[in-house]
């Protein structure tokens, strides 16, 4: 997964938070509690995937360069 698309599912996390947040409020004459308790589960939830996905994309990216040769430990000022 590229680095635009993990950030932009942490967008769109916080944005359906809110959404439904907001449908809940329209629903249950609760405004702003919905809206708020809304953003802060997408905001809890787009945070907690933006870091799984960037520390998979850093595993998947020294996996990579230890495949290569180019991982940690190797090159001219190794020991």
């Amino acid at each position: 997964m590229a680095v635009g698309s993990i950030a932009s599912e942490f967008v769109v996390s916080v944005i359906s938070g809110g959404l439904i947040g907001w449908v809940v409020d329209a629903l249950t004459d609760t405004k702003p509690w919905g809206l708020v308790i809304g953003f802060g589960v997408g905001l809890i939830y787009g945070f907690y995937r933006f870091v799984t996905e960037a520390l998979a994309l850093t595993r998947k990216n020294e996996h990579d360069r230890s495949e290569a040769g180019g991982g940690p430990g190797t090159g001219p000022d190794a020991r």
